[in-house]
């Protein structure tokens, strides 16, 4: 019990050995500048991959298209699930 508190005092107290502060230059902080980051997250054309379960299968699937590919593929999947819904909806019959 007491090399447990001597420990959790050890860890709990900061480091005083160094009354100076580590040096952060600008290319440790940030290794592109916002702009070029927004550039590339907005790309349509960029390439993303990404791993797809696969239903039947222990291994994901990994599936690699542009985000204005993703975009299309993520509307129409949303497209079709609304409709199903909606014709499911439609297909209910009062007091059932």
């Amino acid at each position: 019990m007491l090399i447990a508190m001597i420990m959790a005092a050890a860890v709990a107290t900061p480091d005083t050995g160094s009354s100076t502060p580590a040096p952060t230059t600008p290319a440790a902080t940030a290794a592109a500048p916002p702009a070029d980051l927004a550039k590339k997250k907005d790309d349509p054309d960029q390439m993303v991959c990404r791993k797809e379960q696969v239903v039947g299968s222990l291994l994901p699937n990994r599936v690699c298209m542009t985000r204005a590919q993703w975009t299309d593929y993520m509307n129409q999947s949303r497209k079709g699930l609304e409709s199903q819904q909606r014709a499911a909806a439609s297909a209910k019959t009062p007091g059932s």
